[in-house]
């Protein structure tokens, strides 16, 4: 399906452990300065979306999705916005989902794995402006979970050409019990807190703060946020409606466009211990799996020259169905 690169991950010698994997980046990585603009997409209820793009104006179009409490700033998509900057001729477009820019929302609702509808709209949005451009779309974590499920459901629409998924939860209900275990504790606590904050921060002047800080302060895992907040907020009847109708795994053999989902064994965070049957997924999708990796890690080289090794194999993808022309200042 793709073009010819070594799929084989080799994680570098001293990062050789899930965790590392999974924590160096978020906190060590290095942000390379890409030229940016800004752009705000309102939306039909009133709410609004921030994006950035590279500062190209025309040429193929990569719409990024960050995980669970990211943004346009994570290091991931830091990354491989730069890369596509520099080294080709396609315009890159890196989106924060509800609730995860820098002012307050205008309504109650929060992102969160299933809500398609945000992200349709602006794809539909993208597609009108430039309609002889071809799009492909990348997500992480969370966002892989949310761009596989929202591939599943245009079926036939032609509306993005390509995409690739990095670590996404298929199993939204087994991700939640798994994240609840062992050392995957430590990392429920990081997302909860942060979540916990941001809903404080971001949500409507006109909403009880108090009220809210008290039901905030009850949540013990995000299984309790999902059950407290996430399923009533968007309108579903319990938990288990929820995570039954946003996990990914139910969408992927209705995917009609060649896609790649990448993901590790030692996933920390995420439970592949049962992975989606082969009958259940399409022919269009690519499950690539590797031993190690961690959570959106992939990280490869020496101390002095490691870099994220999944920028290489998601490039390989694109460039396999996007026109690709070298940038003439690649770097």
């Amino acid at each position: 399906m793709d073009s010819p690169f070594n799929t084989t991950f080799k994680p570098s010698w001293w990062l050789n452990n899930c965790h590392l994997q999974t924590i160096y980046p978020t906190l060590f990585m290095k942000r390379y300065p890409v030229p940016l603009r800004e752009e705000r997409f309102e939306l039909s209820d009133g709410d609004y979306i921030d994006g950035v793009w590279t500062d190209k104006s025309s040429g193929p179009i990569v719409i990024l999705l960050h995980g669970l409490q990211g943004s346009a700033n994570s290091h991931y998509i830091n990354s491989l916005m730069h890369t596509i900057h520099h080294e080709t001729n396609w315009q890159a477009l890196a989106l924060n989902l509800r609730g995860c820019g820098q002012d307050k929302q205008r309504s109650f609702r929060q992102y969160h794995s299933g809500d398609t509808e945000d992200i349709r709209f602006i794809l539909h949005l993208i597609k009108q402006r430039f309609p002889t451009q071809p799009i492909a779309m990348v997500g992480y974590s969370l966002g892989g979970n949310l761009l596989l499920k929202l591939l599943g459901e245009l079926k036939q629409n032609r509306l993005c050409q390509t995409a690739v998924a990095i670590s996404p939860p298929f199993d939204l209900a087994s991700t939640a019990q798994n994240i609840q275990k062992g050392l995957g504790k430590v990392y429920q606590k990081i997302f909860l807190d942060d979540i916990k904050s941001s809903l404080i921060k971001k949500y409507p002047h006109h909403y009880n703060t108090e009220k809210l800080q008290k039901k905030l302060h009850d949540l013990q895992t995000l299984e309790d946020l999902d059950h407290q907040f996430t399923a009533p907020m968007h309108g579903y009847d319990s938990i288990y409606e929820y995570y039954q109708d946003c996990s990914s795994i139910g969408y992927l053999n209705s995917i009609k466009v060649p896609t790649l989902v990448m993901i590790a064994k030692d996933d920390p965070i995420v439970n592949y211990n049962y992975l989606p049957k082969p009958e259940s997924i399409s022919n269009n999708v690519t499950l690539e799996i590797h031993e190690k990796g961690g959570h959106v890690g992939f990280i490869s080289g020496g101390i002095l020259n490691h870099h994220l090794w999944m920028n290489q194999r998601i490039m390989s993808h694109l460039a396999h169905y996007l026109p690709l022309c070298i940038h003439e200042e690649t770097e």
